[in-house]
C-alpha cells in the first residue's frame, strides 16, 4: 500500500494542466462527432481499405475528411500519417546485409531480487526512467511472479514519464510516441500524457505536409499544436510554432495569389494573433477585406 501510495504521488506530481483543455475540447466537439459518427466510420473503414490498396491519395483524403469531423479520432490521425508516408515513398531501399557480430555473454546478475527492486525503486525516485525500466525488466524475466503488481505499475509510471519527457524536452517524438504505448500495456493513459501524444502526433503529420510545401495542410495541423506546445519539435525540426507561422504566410501568399480574398482575411487575421508585429499586416489584411467585400458584393 505504501508503493501504491508513492506512485499516486509521482503521477500527481506530473500535473494535470492539459484536463481543461481536454475537456472543453470534448464538450465543444461531441455533439457534433455523435451526429456524424455513421460517415465517421464509413470514411475511416474507406481509408483502411484504400491503404490496404495503395491508394495513398485517396485514403489520405478520407482521412483528411473524418479529421475535419473528428479532429481526436486517433486511428484517423495514425491513418492519415500511414497514407502521407505512403504518398512520399518513391523508391524501395535495396537490402543490406548485416555484417555478423560475434555473441557477447552477458555478465550474469547476481543480485538478489529485493536488491533489484530497491534499486528500480530508487532510480524511479531520482527519475533514472532508463535504470528503473532496465532494472524492472531484468527482475520481471528472472522473477516474474515477484511483486508482480508493482513492478507492471513502476513500469508504467516509468515508460509514462519517460515518453512525455522525450516528446517534450529531448525532441524524441517517435521514441517518445513509443514509450506511451508500451505504457498503455500497462494501464491506460492519464489525460495529460494523451494529450501531448496527440499534439506530437499532429506535429508529425504537420511536418509531413511542410516538407511537400502543402502549406494550407501544413497550418492546419501544426495550428492545432503551436498555440499549446509552441516549442514541440522533433530533433532538429522548426518547432511547432516556427513552422506553424512559416506555413501559414506562405499559405496567405497562395491566397492572395489565386484571388481568395475572403479565405485570406481569415488566414491573416489568425496569423496576426502570433505575429511580433502584427500593425506591419494592417494595409493587407484591409485590402483583402476590400477585395473580399467587392466579391461578395459581385
Amino acid at each position: 500500500m505504501l508503493l501504491a501510495g508513492w506512485l499516486v504521488l509521482i503521477l500527481i506530481a506530473v500535473g494535470a494542466g492539459y484536463t481543461g483543455y481536454q475537456n472543453g475540447i470534448v464538450l465543444r466537439e461531441g455533439t457534433r462527432v455523435a451526429e456524424n459518427r455513421s460517415e465517421i466510420d464509413n470514411q475511416f473503414n474507406l481509408g483502411i481499405d484504400d491503404l490496404n490498396a495503395q491508394a495513398c491519395d485517396r485514403a489520405r483524403q478520407r482521412f483528411e475528411h473524418v479529421l475535419e469531423l473528428d479532429p481526436n479520432h486517433e486511428g484517423a490521425i495514425e491513418g492519415l500519417a500511414r497514407a502521407i508516408t505512403c504518398m512520399n515513398a518513391t523508391a524501395t531501399p535495396t537490402p543490406i546485409t548485416p555484417t555478423p557480430t560475434p555473441t557477447l555473454t552477458p555478465t550474469p546478475d547476481t543480485r538478489s531480487r529485493e536488491e533489484k527492486f530497491d534499486q528500480a525503486r530508487a532510480a524511479m525516485v531520482a527519475g533514472d526512467w532508463d535504470l528503473a525500466i532496465r532494472t524492472l525488466f531484468a527482475l520481471r524475466k528472472d522473477e516474474p511472479e515477484f511483486m508482480a503488481v508493482d513492478v507492471d505499475s513502476m513500469l508504467y509510471v516509468a515508460f509514462r514519464n519517460r515518453g512525455v519527457a522525450k516528446l517534450l524536452a529531448s525532441a524524441e517524438l517517435e521514441s517518445g510516441l513509443y514509450d506511451l504505448s508500451q505504457a498503455e500495456l500497462f494501464g491506460p493513459l492519464d489525460s495529460e500524457a494523451n494529450g501531448y501524444r496527440n499534439w506530437a502526433r499532429l506535429y508529425l503529420i504537420g511536418a509531413s505536409f511542410y516538407s511537400v510545401a502543402d502549406w494550407a495542410q501544413a497550418a492546419f495541423y501544426l495550428g492545432q499544436v503551436a498555440p499549446f506546445a509552441p516549442n514541440l519539435r522533433n530533433g532538429s525540426s522548426g518547432t511547432a510554432m516556427n513552422w506553424y507561422l512559416d506555413a501559414l504566410e506562405k499559405y496567405i501568399t497562395q491566397l492572395d495569389d489565386a484571388g481568395e480574398w475572403c479565405t485570406a482575411v481569415g488566414q491573416l487575421e489568425i496569423f496576426m494573433q502570433f505575429a511580433v508585429q502584427p500593425e506591419q499586416y494592417d494595409q493587407q489584411l484591409t485590402r483583402y477585406r476590400n477585395r473580399c467585400e467587392e466579391d461578395e458584393n459581385g
